[in-house]
């Protein structure tokens, strides 16, 4: 029978050794790593909390408080906690630069590394080292974003993204046209959102006299793993104008491939490329592009 993780100790019985000693039950290492494993859903060692890494005025990096998970196991996980700490690296290249890698073993170590960093650890952070500094605030963090494990059927956040890369006021010409590919993988099910921006504008060939009664249609297709998923229609006005449109899906773990497909309806003239064509508007004031953004709503049983 599970003894639930939190309660306290309970005596269950005696041992008759050298002495008398009491047998208790309670929380073993082993339901602790459990419940630790349920919590997240990474499959590797990962930053849960806190670890920032910042430069100091000689060749060491500062490292914040922090706490990082490690698989412990068939369906379990060890959660290891390690105080701030500085941790020294070499003296600066003679020439180019050189990456030092920052990470916490799982025995709650903070090292070191140049050039890699070393399996089985959890990275905290990945600083550029100029050549000849002698302090590391004289050196940069590339890593970017720094990656926490996620709680388990929490949002993974944006998942992929695509931007149309067509200059401002180029003429949207094709008929039909594979706008963009986007893959990306869900480490369970997911419930995902697919959002659609689209900002163009229906104009008159060197824009001399108004724009009036001519109108554009384009059809956007979803394709999800070689399937058609989604249709949707957004018109096209005599003026620059942003339309959004949403679709959520639920999606199996696994790699997914999304192709996005864009076609071309026009109404109200024969020579739509010459006389009245479609332009991508984005204008001096940096209209928000046309763009497509999946992001992670949370799991789904």
């Amino acid at each position: 029978m599970t003894h639930g993780i939190g309660k306290p100790p309970i005596q269950v019985g005696e041992e008759p050794t050298p002495e008398t000693m009491p047998i208790f039950e309670g929380s073993t290492p082993e339901d602790m790593q459990r419940w630790i494993w349920s919590l997240y859903r990474t499959q590797g060692p990962a930053l849960v909390r806190g670890a920032v890494v910042t430069g100091t005025s000689s060749m060491e990096y500062a490292v914040e408080d922090g706490v990082a998970i490690f698989p412990g196991g068939e369906a379990q996980t060890i959660a290891v906690p390690f105080a701030a700490t500085t941790v020294a690296t070499p003296d600066a290249p003679t020439s180019g630069t050189r990456d030092d890698y920052v990470y916490v073993t799982d025995e709650g170590a903070v090292q070191v590394q140049a050039g890699s960093q070393p399996e089985g650890t959890a990275l905290l952070d990945v600083y550029r080292v100029p050549a000849n500094v002698t302090a590391t605030t004289a050196a940069a963090s590339t890593l970017g974003n720094r990656t926490y494990a996620p709680l388990f059927g929490a949002s993974m956040g944006l998942v992929a993204y695509w931007k149309q890369s067509a200059a401002d006021k180029a003429k949207q010409t094709d008929a039909r046209k594979l706008m963009g590919t986007l893959t990306f993988t869900l480490e369970s099910d997911r419930r995902v959102d697919m959002g659609l921006q689209v900002c163009y504008e229906m104009s008159r060939n060197a824009n001399t006299g108004e724009d009036v009664g001519k109108r554009a249609t384009f059809t956007w297709e979803f394709v999800i793993d070689s399937e058609l998923a989604r249709t949707i229609v957004l018109g096209v006005e005599d003026y620059a104008e942003v339309k959004q449109n949403r679709a959520t899906f639920n999606l199996l773990a696994g790699t997914h491939t999304i192709k996005l497909y864009r076609t071309r309806g026009l109404v109200g003239t024969s020579h739509p490329d010459e006389d009245y064509p479609v332009i991508r508007y984005q204008g001096t004031e940096n209209w928000p592009a046309t763009s497509l953004s999946v992001m992670d709503v949370g799991a789904i049983e």
